[in-house]
């Protein structure tokens, strides 16, 4: 056995040593331990500060490059809308700020906004898809062109083309807004207005599709739902959809790689804006493009047609 004496001299020399170290803490180091720690923080604020005033620099320098990347832009997209009529269709999970860049990019240009959907989540909710099946059964004899046989899906597409292209005032687009804005499901938000025919429609795509776990509640097909009704529109008439592209889970990607009408992807940036106006005027002379810097785009910049 261990002598009780060892644990004695063992315990009096921890507090000796904790004893020499207060008295030194306390007198002789005490000075050189402050002056070093404060020294520390002097050097770590200042290095804050600096850091501070690079990113202030840097994000008004990116600001600078962004307002002369649009101003460049406004003048090659000048009139390329002119007197024409742009109707928009706003996807659940499109960002707001994507929707107002939009508007503006088709303002400065120099169309119109002719009207504006919001598809809700009952859109594409697994849970809406019977009574969606059953409404779409009941909006054939309101759509010009109807194709028989077409899939719930594809009769969605073509009524919000029938609303946003047709002549607001007729009843087949008023029937059409009634039984899709049914408060019991309502499948669209017309809240923003359609005020005259559409000569091309821009669909603003969401973020990216469902996950796996969202599937449950989303829907196993959101991503089925909205190429469909997107891809009767575009053949109805001129279209044109913008969206991220952050990843290859992009519904942007599904639309551009499907060949549905013409794409412009990054979303919310300064290219985009100059490209909406530009892929819209491309749609209304009968060409499909494909503009940005993501997978299987045409040109990160586009053109006026016959330009």
């Amino acid at each position: 056995m261990v002598d009780f004496r060892y644990h004695l001299v063992s315990i009096v020399s921890v507090f000796f040593a904790l004893a020499i170290g207060i008295v030194l803490g306390a007198g002789p180091l005490q000075n050189s331990i402050a002056v070093g720690l404060n020294g520390q923080v002097n050097s770590l604020r200042d290095s804050r500060e600096s850091l501070r005033t690079e990113l202030a620099t840097k994000n008004q320098q990116i600001e600078s490059d962004k307002n002369a990347i649009l101003d460049m832009g406004s003048r090659l997209t000048k009139d390329s809308l002119a007197g024409k009529r742009v109707s928009i269709i706003v996807a659940t999970g499109a960002p707001n700020t994507v929707v107002e860049q939009a508007r503006k990019s088709i303002t400065v240009a120099g169309g119109r906004i002719a009207g504006e959907i919001v598809l809700t989540q009952s859109f594409s909710k697994a849970e809406t898809s019977t009574y969606r099946s059953t409404l779409a059964g009941n909006l054939g004899g309101y759509i010009p062109q109807y194709v028989a046989g077409s899939t719930p899906e594809q009769t969605l597409g073509a009524a919000l083309d029938t609303i946003l292209r047709g002549n607001p005032n007729d009843q087949a687009p008023k029937t059409l807004i009634t039984l899709l804005t049914s408060k019991d499901n309502q499948l669209i938000d017309v809240s923003a207005g359609v005020r005259e025919p559409a000569d091309a429609i821009l669909f603003i795509s969401p973020d990216q599709l469902p996950s796996q776990e969202d599937k449950q509640s989303l829907s196993a097909s959101a991503n089925d739902v909205y190429r469909a009704t997107v891809e009767a529109m575009s053949k109805r008439g001129p279209l044109v959809s913008v969206g991220t592209t952050n990843d290859n889970k992009a519904f942007l990607l599904t639309l551009r790689n499907g060949a549905i009408g013409s794409t412009v992807d990054s979303a919310g940036t300064a290219t985009s804006q100059i490209n909406i106006p530009l892929a819209l005027a491309q749609e209304l002379a009968g060409k499909h493009v494909k503009y940005g810097s993501a997978q299987g785009a045409d040109s990160i910049i586009g053109s006026v047609p016959g330009k």
